[in-house]
C-alpha cells in the first residue's frame, strides 16, 4: 500500500497534480456520496476517495492545480462534515 501511495505520488508530481491527505467525520456511503458530489462539481478536483475502513476514515483528493487545504476543508465543512489535513 506504501509503495502504491509513492508510485500515485510521483505520478501526480509529473503531471503538476496535488494530492491532499485528510481525516475526516464522513463515516457512511451515503455521506462518501454527498461529499463526492460536491467535490465533482469543482473541474479542479480529478479524483477524490474516502477509506471508510481506516479509522481515521481518510479523505484522499487528487487536483489538477496547485489546491490549499482549506479549500477542500470549506466545501466539505459547507456539508456538515469536518476534514483536516493528515500529517505523515
Amino acid at each position: 500500500n506504501s509503495i502504491l501511495n509513492q508510485m500515485e505520488e510521483q505520478a501526480a508530481q509529473q503531471l503538476d497534480q496535488t494530492i491532499l491527505i485528510m481525516r475526516s467525520n464522513i463515516k457512511t456511503s451515503y455521506e462518501m456520496e454527498v461529499v463526492g458530489k460536491a467535490l465533482s462539481a469543482y473541474p479542479n478536483i480529478a479524483r477524490w476517495s474516502v477509506d471508510l475502513d481506516d479509522w481515521e476514515h481518510v479523505l484522499k483528493v487528487v487536483t489538477k492545480t496547485p489546491t490549499q487545504y482549506l479549500f477542500i476543508q470549506s466545501i466539505v465543512e459547507h456539508l456538515g462534515y469536518s476534514c483536516s489535513e493528515l500529517k505523515s
